[in-house]
Order: structure tokens, then C-alpha cells, then sequence
């Protein structure tokens, strides 16, 4: 071996060899590259990529060990359109994913979106107020805006007026307005209309609901916000057949039935429990829980798991039907959770006293009972007849 040249630049000497004969030893892998020598060559000891690291062809040198990548390469995908399978590991070259911003918190930006979306409220931030306002009121105040507010939202009042601020039952169709005096003033409230098309009766429920709009329109949503007078909710018409409803309270996700029939309070919840009232009761109009009859108490319902058959009370739909719905007695706090969010201005066939699943504590012989017209709560003995509706999911 002979040296060609040599130049210095700076500090920094530069050889140009020229090879003139042959080596007469065999060369150390690791001045090659391939070993854990670290006086020549590279040290690829620190390696520490596995094949499924590296696409599928691609090779790499671990300690000393050629490895070929088996990672497959799944390109570009859209998660607007496609859904990642669960079984499709690998890379990929870009992922694309518009996200709304009500999808996204305030705060918070998520693949280019700001969001605008409210989290880890409080309650006060997600409710209504239940102050009296007109009706018409284009935006409901809530329960955090009222209690920071110095001026009240536009149509809103603390001074009730006897006018306007009432419970909402005396309105035209209760034949109201006829001496035009003090006594005979019509309430504000505009109570939802009546669907006349069957709608809604297949489907999922959102299938059913958007099916419900295009058969009659603004029949199938009653707003509370511009509707109601104080702090009522959104209710959607889910099933109309043969002239039951069945509507969704929006604000808690329920759905109501129409009414169905008026029975004791046994009959009613399903219960069957010994205790002077109920005994070996195993009717029931709504629930379908172990040890009840699956002929139900509604003569039209058979909810047998094979074939399963519901009524129109309830919208054909039931535990066992293809869109599975859980029934059960309204609990009182149901009635009054649904009387907040306007139950009565709703729901047909409401000129009825109507049982909840909720016991007297301090006279168990007896339970809680709404009172459809005037949102009124009272108790009855549970061997009294009062009308039956059902609440489920």
C-alpha cells in the first residue's frame, strides 16, 4: 500500500489511498460493519427493530443479524369513509379524518377543528331554567346563565304574570277564551298537534324518527324551547300506527307510549310479590322480566322470544323486536322529570290519572299517581284502577 497524496485543510489531514497489491489476512467482519467491533465499521448492537417494525421487503442489520421487514403497507386511508378493521395492523401513509366542532371540546383542536362543544359541564350548564318566559322566546336560558346573569335572556320574568305564568292545561282545545275575562284567559302553551299519517313503524329508532318527519312534517317534533313557557324540552314522534304515538323526551332519551289501558297497580309494574295486593300477580303491561307471562297483559302482545308480537300502544316494538325497546312503569320521578320537560303538552289521550312504580313510604298499601291534565301528584291504593303507560329504552 502506497500513499498517493496527502493535503491538509486546517486541522483536518485528508489521505487518498492507493491499493498496489493484495491483502494477505482475512478481514474482521466487523471492519465491515456486520459485528460489535466498534474500532471499525458501524456497531449494531443497539439495534433494536423487530420484522414487524419494517414494511414488508425492507432489510436492516441487528446485532450483527439481517432482519426483513414483514409490516404490510396500507397506504392512505380515509376515516370519513372507512373504518380501520380491527385485524389490518401495519403503516400508514396518511390518515385523514374531518371532525366537527361539536364533536370537540372548547378548547380543544382535533385534526384542524376548534371545537365549540361544551364538556365536564356542571348540571346548570345542560338544563333549562323553569323561570317563567313568553312563549316563542327564541333561545331557553340555563340554570348557569340565570344564576350569573344581571339581565335576564329577552322574554324572561321574575315577577310572574297571572296571564301568561301558568301550569299550561287551559288552552282552546279545553274550550278556553269564550268570556274573554280574567277567569277565562287561554294559557300561552302550544300543545303539539296531532300526526294523522302512520309513520315510523320499521327501522331504527333514528330511522323511525326521520321517517315520522317525512310523513307529517312538523307534526313529528314539538320544540319546548319555542312552544313551551318555562324551561321545557325537544319531543320527537318516534311511531304513529293506527292512532297510538309513541314519542322521545330528547332531553332524557325515554320513550313514552300512549295510553294504553287503566288496571291496578299490580297489573300496571308487573308486580307480583306477596303482600295482600299483588300475590302471583304475572301480568304485566310493560316490563318483561323473568317470571312474567310472555302473553303480557295487552291481549295483542305475545313476547316470546321466536315470534314476538307488540302493540300499537307501544309502537310494535318490545324486548324481543328487532329494534329492542325496554319497557317499564314511569317511576314518579319520571312524572316529574317528564312534567319539567312537558310531558302534558305532548303526549296524547293525557286527560287521565296515570300510575308510576313509586310506593307511598309511609303507607306502602298505597302508590304515586299523575294526573295527566294538571301535572298533579297524588296516591291511590294499588288495588284501584288508574291508567297505564310505559316509559323505556
Amino acid at each position: 500500500m502506497k500513499i498517493k497524496n496527502v493535503s491538509t485543510i486546517g486541522t483536518l489531514s485528508v489521505m487518498l489511498f492507493l491499493v498496489t497489491g493484495c491483502f494477505s489476512s482475512t478481514i474482521d467482519d466487523g471492519a465491515l460493519g456486520t459485528g460489535g467491533n466498534t474500532n471499525s465499521g458501524v456497531d449494531t448492537t443497539s439495534g433494536d427493530a423487530a420484522a414487524g417494525d419494517l414494511l414488508a421487503g425492507k432489510k436492516a442489520w441487528v446485532d450483527g443479524v439481517e432482519i426483513t421487514g414483514t409490516a404490510t403497507d396500507q397506504g392512505a386511508i380515509d376515516l370519513n369513509t372507512t373504518a380501520i378493521p380491527v385485524s389490518s395492523g401495519g403503516f400508514y401513509s396518511s390518515i385523514a379524518l374531518t371532525m366537527s366542532a361539536s364533536s370537540v371540546c372548547v378548547g380543544t383542536s382535533i385534526f384542524g377543528s376548534a371545537g365549540t362543544a361544551v364538556c365536564n359541564s356542571v348540571f346548570g350548564d345542560l338544563t333549562a331554567s323553569n323561570m317563567h318566559r313568553d312563549v316563542g322566546t327564541t333561545a331557553q336560558m340555563t340554570l348557569t346563565t340565570e344564576k350569573a346573569s344581571g339581565t335576564y335572556a329577552s322574554g324572561y320574568r321574575e315577577v310572574p304574570d297571572v296571564y301568561k305564568d301558568d301550569d299550561g292545561y287551559y288552552t282552546a282545545d279545553q274550550g278556553c277564551g269564550g268570556s274573554g275575562g280574567l277567569g277565562d284567559t287561554c294559557s300561552p302553551v302550544v300543545k303539539a298537534g296531532r300526526p294523522t299519517d302512520d309513520c315510523g313503524t320499521g327501522g331504527t329508532i333514528t330511522a323511525r324518527i326521520a321517517d315520522c318527519v317525512i310523513e307529517n312534517g312538523a307534526l313529528a317534533t314539538w320544540a319546548g324551547s319555542a312552544k313551551g313557557l318555562s324551561g321545557e324540552a325537544t319531543w320527537k314522534l318516534v311511531t304513529r300506527k293506527s292512532g297510538y304515538e309513541t314519542w322521545r323526551d330528547e332531553r332524557t332519551g325515554l320513550l313514552w307510549s300512549d295510553f294504553i289501558t287503566s288496571d291496578t297497580w299490580c297489573t300496571a309494574t308487573g308486580n307480583g310479590q306477596t303482600d295482600g295486593y299483588c300475590d302471583g300477580n304475572t301480568l304485566s303491561y310493560c316490563a318483561e322480566s323473568a317470571g312474567l307471562s310472555p302473553a303480557s297483559a295487552i291481549s295483542s302482545e305475545d313476547w316470546s322470544a321466536g315470534t314476538p308480537s307488540y302493540s300499537d300502544f307501544k309502537g310494535g316494538m318490545g324486548k324481543n323486536s328487532s329494534t329492542s325497546v325496554r319497557w317499564r312503569a314511569p317511576t314518579r320521578n319520571d312524572w316529574l322529570q317528564a312534567e319539567i320537560n312537558g310531558v302534558r303538552f305532548v303526549l296524547p289521550n293525557m286527560n287521565n290519572s296515570f300510575w308510576s312504580a313509586s310506593v307511598i313510604s309511609s303507607y306502602r298499601d298505597d302508590a304515586w299517581f299523575f294526573i295527566g291534565s294538571d301535572g298533579y301528584v297524588s296516591s291511590d291504593s294499588r288495588n284501584n284502577y288508574n291508567g297505564v303507560r310505559c316509559v323505556g329504552r
